[in-house]
């Protein structure tokens, strides 16, 4: 639960209006064990620390517990909705770069393209330019 400083610290400030150091000075909780967590050192907190801070907080473990869970379902959703949102994108720009080389009647491009949904944002940028080239050159030739 590389989340539950974040949700610790969060809490702490909204209910308490506090910082995790201040809230340790006040349970009697080591300021390195918190520390660790934070920086990834440990992942989990005994039980025993776990019930002083959600005393603190005026919550049961449980509790706790599941508020850490329903933040990392939150950022787990997020990550899902960022790569949905990427893949449209990607389809999105192949099928444009598609449409262009339909038009600019180039075959070999077109092969390229077929598959730019799998490309780096730098290929597709590289692509597109040499449309744009082939674009202005068939328009200089018409």
């Amino acid at each position: 639960m590389d989340n539950l400083y974040n949700v610790i610290e969060k809490l702490v400030f909204l209910k308490k209006r506090k910082s995790v150091g201040a809230m340790c000075d006040e349970i009697g909780i080591s300021r390195t064990t918190m520390s660790n967590l934070k920086k990834g050192k440990s992942q989990t907190l005994r039980m025993e620390t776990m019930m002083r801070i959600a005393e603190y907080l005026d919550m049961s473990v449980g509790e706790l517990t599941q508020v850490v869970h329903d933040e990392q379902d939150k950022v787990n959703l997020v990550h899902l909705e960022l790569q949905e949102s990427e893949n449209e994108y990607k389809e999105a720009v192949t099928r444009l770069l598609s449409y262009a080389l339909m038009l600019s009647k180039n075959e070999k491009l077109y092969d390229i393209v077929e598959n730019a949904a799998g490309l780096s944002d730098s290929q597709l940028d590289a692509i597109l330019q040499i449309v744009k080239g082939v674009k202005n050159a068939n328009t200089k030739s018409d």
